[in-house]
């Protein structure tokens, strides 16, 4: 939990999707809101493109055409409807969680560096 709401990503294998979501996990909102997502593998680092997407529920952010997310981490800056929060770090691969509020997908937690 990066600050007053959750960071929620969900990979596929062409983008990541992140909802940034209240303390129950609920409400998704890109309204006054921003992400920037970095992939940092083997000493380099890539930005991401993200834009409102999905009814602007959520902001997808593409993956170029020849990149995967299977090592390396996530670097996730995100404001929600206010002032930033802490950046969030996800390892690479990202895993699958049972109890995933959001989608079936590929969703992982945060870690603190």
């Amino acid at each position: 939990m990066p600050g007053a709401f959750h960071v929620e990503v969900v990979a596929s294998s062409v983008a990541v999707d992140v909802y940034l979501l209240d303390m129950q996990f609920e409400n998704p909102q890109v309204t006054n809101s921003s992400v920037d997502v970095t992939l940092h593998r083997d000493g380099e680092q890539l930005a991401l493109e993200c834009q409102v997407a999905n009814g602007k529920k959520m902001f997808k952010c593409l993956l170029p055409n020849d990149e995967e997310l299977g090592a390396g981490r996530l670097l996730v800056n995100a404001t929600r409807g206010g002032p930033p929060a802490e950046p969030m770090h996800y390892e690479l691969p990202l895993k699958w969680s049972d109890t995933a509020p959001v989608s079936e997908q590929a969703v992982s937690r945060a870690i603190r560096p």
